[in-house]
């Protein structure tokens, strides 16, 4: 007579794509929500924290319409981490913002971004015998804000490396290295014009993200529709009337080159999308 083997079922083993399946339901848990693998399906909808129609979607994807689907009915090639934002958290992360949905992806943006302007403020420090807009290096860092930090580094640097190609020299019995002229360096301030509209542009970007800027085209009650809602939506979401056109305050350079930038933004999620400089 044969007898089955018994087997004791360990509630907490790890299963689909090392997740925990519950023993009495049989799902596996992501997170946000619960996985069947019977079905092959999650057994709820995806969500997200501000209500959208159809949330995490891309629109030109029909299988991104199907809230109930595994990674685009793709299972054998991607894997959903967390239970939802799949396709959000994947462009966050190729875009500097870490595994995280919107909201977060940008907190984590602003603080990698802020930590590169104290490692620009730290290099700039250390930089000497030439000026940046007429002050020295470490007093241009004490005073930048992170994107004039950031942009007066890679302006610094790229003088510098210009100087270097230019004064370089080696030839026989003379060891190759770099030769400044006296008072090369200081030139610096002749590209003062082009550097401080660097400058001024990292700052109006700056200014759109912190919220700043004023609405020129789009939102509730507009005067002047924006004529590119339809196409924000199918390309990043929302609804239309959602959608609105920003811009920052003017910058005028000391050539008499007038400008201004531009962007596009979410008013219900702060997503701000396309920024261009406008020139007057």
């Amino acid at each position: 007579m044969y007898d089955a083997p018994t087997h004791s079922y360990d509630a907490k083993r790890r299963k689909f794509t090392g997740k925990e399946r519950a023993a009495e339901t049989g799902l596996d848990y992501f997170g946000a929500r619960y996985y069947s693998n019977g079905l092959g399906r999650w057994i709820s909808a995806d969500w997200s924290a501000t209500p959208i129609p159809v949330p995490y979607a891309d629109l030109t994807d029909p299988q991104m319409l199907n809230l109930y689907g595994y990674v685009r009915g793709l299972p054998t090639t991607k894997a959903d981490l967390d239970g939802h934002g799949f396709l959000t958290k994947f462009k966050n992360w190729l875009n500097d913002g870490g595994w995280n949905e919107d909201k977060e992806a940008q907190q984590e943006r602003q603080r990698r971004f802020h930590q590169r302007a104290e490692d620009a403020r730290k290099s700039l420090s250390g930089m000497k015998n030439f000026t940046i807009n007429g002050k020295t290096p470490a007093e241009f860092a004490r005073g930048a804000t992170d994107q004039q930090a950031i942009a007066g580094l890679n302006a610094a640097t790229n003088f510098v490396f210009a100087e270097a190609q230019k004064n370089f020299f080696c030839g026989p019995g003379v060891s190759c290295g770099i030769a400044f002229p006296i008072g090369a360096l200081g030139a610096l301030d002749a590209d003062a014009v082009a550097l401080s509209k660097q400058l001024a542009s990292q700052a109006q970007v700056g200014e759109l993200e912190a919220g700043d800027g004023r609405i020129i085209f789009g939102g509730a009650g507009a005067n002047k529709p924006l004529t590119e809602a339809s196409r924000l939506v199918g390309e990043y979401g929302g609804r239309a009337a959602d959608w609105v056109k920003i811009s920052s305050s003017n910058f005028k350079a000391a050539d008499g080159v007038s400008f201004e930038t531009h962007a596009y933004k979410n008013v219900v999620t702060g997503q701000i999308v396309e920024f261009k400089t406008k020139f007057q």
